[in-house]
């Protein structure tokens, strides 16, 4: 936890000190991977996150058992939840951590201390609950779409939202992709409180899951608390080349985002739903436009799909998910 501020009479080593933890030294937050704990994840985890985080405390949450050469690693600790997917092993890591600041990284992410130390203090510079980094593409091969139309990227220009400090309506949840992802993501244990966590129903590993984080981030929006995307926190993802894969991350996009539109339904306008099929619109006339001009363009049988998956999404929720535990 972050301590007491020092008094005006603080020597200047003790001053220099303290500007330090608020900067988010190492001491003061923690690293925490999610995975699902396969040979490839814990291989990922070692050589992309841990291996550029010296000093810094990882915590890996397993919901497999690999990874044993992980656990032997100084400075990280093994958390094994088996079962409920990301969003379970989100919530366990919240409750066993003892820093103020728990910092989410995907275990396909790239660090670098630099980034998330600039993401901590620009979190704590603005007061936030939750801050969320710029995620780009890894120079690692990849397919094109994911510079665009499917990456992560939200653009170059931080920004900060509170409900309560804007004249407009609260953010549609059609629109909370504004908040950046839950790639890398730091979390203010001491802001946040109790009240929100992860939805396991929402999960990455169910049918219609993977809008864990976004429902989060909202979720804490809706709740008050100050929200951040910092643009100067850049890290890397890892995105897949084969076209199969891009065509599954298609589909589970949409269902995704249909359980999350379904979730918070009453906060949806009929306005928004216009706004939803003006885009798919926009979005078929920039597939004709890109196959014309040689550029990647999403399969057009998911393209054209993509309603009926967000609807399946939707019905998903109402009939299954919201039901469950």
């Amino acid at each position: 936890m972050l301590s007491d501020p020092r008094p005006a009479t603080a020597d200047p080593d003790d001053r220099a000190a303290a500007r330090t933890r608020a900067s988010g030294d190492v001491d003061e937050w923690t690293v925490v991977v999610p995975t699902r704990g396969d040979v490839a994840g814990a291989a990922r985890i070692e050589e992309n996150i841990v291996k550029r985080l010296d000093g810094v405390p990882v915590m890996v949450v397993r919901n497999g058992g690999c990874g044993e050469r992980l656990a032997r690693r100084p400075g990280v600790e093994i958390l094994d939840v088996p079962g409920g997917g990301v969003a379970r092993a989100r919530n366990a890591a919240l409750a066993a951590a003892t820093t103020r600041t728990v910092v989410f990284v995907d275990d396909d992410v790239i660090v670098s201390g630099a980034a998330l130390r600039t993401l901590v203090a620009r979190q704590r510079e603005a007061g936030a609950a939750i801050a969320t980094a710029r995620v780009r593409p890894a120079d690692a091969a990849h397919h094109g779409l994911f510079d665009d139309a499917l990456g992560f990227d939200r653009g170059s220009t931080s920004r900060a939202w509170r409900l309560g400090t804007e004249a407009d309506e609260p953010m549609s949840p059609l629109n909370a992709w504004k908040f950046g992802v839950g790639a890398t993501v730091a979390v203010d244990r001491a802001l946040l409180g109790d009240a929100v966590r992860f939805d396991e129903r929402l999960s990455n590993g169910r049918f219609c899951g993977g809008s864990e984080d976004v429902d989060f981030i909202y979720a804490a929006y809706l709740a008050c608390h100050t929200v951040c995307y910092v643009a100067d926190a850049v890290v890397e993802h890892l995105f897949p080349l084969p076209a199969p894969a891009v065509s599954a991350k298609c589909r589970q996009y949409a269902l995704s985002d249909g359980a999350f539109y379904a979730k918070w339904a009453r906060r949806v306008s009929a306005s928004d739903l216009r706004g939803e099929v003006t885009g798919w619109w926009d979005r078929i006339a920039k597939w004709r436009a890109d196959r014309a001009a040689g550029r990647p363009a999403i399969p057009l049988p998911d393209l054209l799909a993509e309603p009926l998956y967000k609807l399946v999404g939707g019905v998903t929720w109402a009939l299954v998910l919201r039901r469950s535990s």
